[in-house]
């Protein structure tokens, strides 16, 4: 069905990032529907949207959406503050499969405890009841890091690699005999 959107509110609902991960109602004439964002494109110069494509849900049909990722606490993660590593972000949203009602926004990560060397898989993501992350769906080998804390990687040249001390000194073209320039 082509619907036509008002694009001053579009963009508004845009703005919040809820919105993407959201049960959406929708009023065509009288009748209410709900709906999901499956798709958005928008104008590769002015960024506008120029089109949206939305899935009508029903509410005893599971459904599968991206949802956004919360890392709370980044400020104090312990491998950060006191051992001096970097957190990585490896994944900032995951598709979950659930019934409409138990669609999340996002999903809370807490980081604070992470120490250097340490990962949080998706498998150690809390999760609402009736909500299961799709890529554990595939089995445990595809359990992947969400986020972990490494070591900050540092280079430091060796003498090998360190530039000499004293310049090496190239002759110019005829000085290689003992001649000096501009003579023959």
């Amino acid at each position: 069905m082509s619907l036509s959107l008002e694009a001053h509110e579009l963009g508004r609902h845009l703005a919040d990032e809820a919105f993407y991960s959201s049960i959406l109602e929708i009023r065509v004439g009288e009748a209410k529907l709900q709906a999901v964002l499956k798709d958005l494109q928008r104008h590769p110069v002015k960024g506008v949207p120029t089109h949206v494509d939305l899935q009508r849900v029903q509410a005893d049909q599971v459904i599968r959406m991206h949802v956004p990722m919360h890392f709370q606490g980044e400020g104090s993660v312990v491998g950060v503050k006191l051992g001096g590593g970097v957190l990585s972000k490896n994944l900032i949203e995951v598709e979950v499969s659930c019934l409409p009602k138990d669609l999340p926004e996002f999903l809370v990560v807490d980081v604070t405890q992470l120490e250097i060397g340490q990962a949080i898989h998706l498998s150690q993501i809390p999760l609402p009841e009736g909500v299961s992350l799709v890529q554990l769906l595939h089995g445990t080998e595809h359990d992947l890091p969400v986020v972990a804390v490494h070591h900050a990687r540092v280079t430091q040249a060796t003498e090998e690699t360190a530039a000499p001390e004293t310049p090496v000194e190239t002759p110019l073209v005829g000085e290689e005999k003992g001649e000096t320039p501009g003579q023959a």
